[in-house]
């Protein structure tokens, strides 16, 4: 029964994280292309007759890539500051934009020392 058991907990710990993260892959997939997808596949639709699941994804990735790539060679080094400056005057975008923005950087941070201890902060 003890095998059992432990064979039980040990299938239980393998799938249930890829479960969980195909399922949270597949929400976020639905999520953008319901977002961006409706906009242009009711357009074709209309105009051709025709739609394309996945479109919206994929205008979303090419949206990020793009952004990416301007940011990375056509806006300076002093020019982003100036408009995340300004984007932080805008009423309320502060108290969402800043913790964001400190997450993203903490989870992408290439320092290993920034995940080195568990804090409780009240």
């Amino acid at each position: 029964m003890n095998k059992l058991k432990r064979y039980f907990i040990a299938g239980l710990l393998t799938i249930l994280p890829i479960f969980l993260t195909l399922y949270l892959l597949f929400i976020i997939f639905r999520l953008i292309d319901n977002i961006i997808g409706r906009i242009i596949n009711s357009y074709l639709k209309a105009e051709f007759g025709f739609s394309i699941p996945g479109l919206g994804f994929i205008v979303a990735i090419l949206i990020i890539l793009v952004t990416g790539f301007v940011v990375s060679h056509l806006l300076s080094k002093r020019t982003l500051p100036l408009i995340e400056r300004w984007f932080l005057k805008l009423p309320v975008v502060r108290q969402i934009y800043t913790p964001i923005k400190q997450i993203i950087g903490f989870i992408f941070s290439k320092d290993n020392k920034v995940f080195k201890k568990v804090v409780l902060v009240e």
